[in-house]
């Protein structure tokens, strides 16, 4: 199923979908995050990650990026980081 399907089929929303996405790849279960954002993607934030001194929320890397990348790509990518 879609994540959208996901969030239909369990009357959650799609952004509670991609957090539990992001806290079963923190947990080790066998998810390629990589079918949500990009090799590029994750290296944009690697970046803003640095340079706005890895703030704990999203909201700064999402004005980081002026709104232009989706907080859901924001969390996987961050998620991939924390496991490098």
């Amino acid at each position: 199923l879609t994540v959208e399907e996901i969030a239909e089929e369990r009357g959650l929303g799609i952004t509670t979908i991609y957090s539990h996405i992001a806290k079963l790849y923190a947990e080790e279960k066998e998810i390629d995050l990589y079918d949500f954002v990009t090799k590029k993607e994750v290296e944009e934030v690697a970046i803003a990650k640095e340079k706005l001194d890895n703030p704990p929320a999203l909201k700064p890397y999402f004005e980081y990026f002026k709104q232009e990348m989706d907080y859901f790509k924001i969390r996987m990518a961050l998620s991939i980081l924390e496991k490098l």
